[in-house]
């Protein structure tokens, strides 16, 4: 499935839909939590050119944004406080999502990364369009130590994105 669509009637006769922490998933869900996390500094890298961490905004992503002219240049961010697991809770996913276009010249592709205990796991390159387009990886698991994140290890982690030729 790459598509959802969900639509009701309201008194006025209009399609209204409102929802919220949808998970869709191929497993049961109940008791899910999504938790989204926003920015709060510049990390490690801050190689591109434009306003930082600031720039990333899921409300308005091209009103404000980062440039990079040339290829492997990173940059990261520090991200609020993931907050602590109840009784028998995990963390099933980590997904990082990039808003991304290219010029004529310049980096043409990007890959999204996860420094972790000091080390960045690169995901593969993503060849990028002319216009704006969302760009998502996922880490199941902490690529640190290969078994479910802690929200500590994730509280001390940067997610990032690299230019690429």
């Amino acid at each position: 499935m790459d598509k959802v669509r969900w639509s009701g009637q309201n008194a006025g006769g209009g399609a209204y839909t409102y929802f919220s922490e949808c998970i869709v998933a191929d497993w049961n869900t109940i008791g899910s939590k999504l938790v989204a996390r926003a920015p709060t500094a510049n990390g490690a890298y801050s190689e591109w050119s434009g306003a930082g961490y600031s720039a990333l905004n899921e409300l308005t992503p091209a009103a404000t944004y980062m440039t990079s002219g040339a290829a492997d240049q990173r940059i990261s961010t520090v991200m609020a406080t993931f907050p602590a697991l109840g009784t028998g809770e995990r963390i099933e996913r980590v997904k990082v999502a990039a808003n991304a276009l290219r010029d004529a010249s310049g980096p043409q592709k990007m890959n999204i990364f996860y420094r972790v205990a000091g080390a960045d796991d690169h995901k593969s390159d993503r060849a990028l369009t002319v216009s704006a387009a969302n760009y998502t990886e996922a880490w199941d698991m902490s690529p640190a130590t290969g078994t479910y994140w802690t929200p500590t290890e994730l509280n001390a982690s940067e997610p990032g994105a690299r230019s690429r030729a």
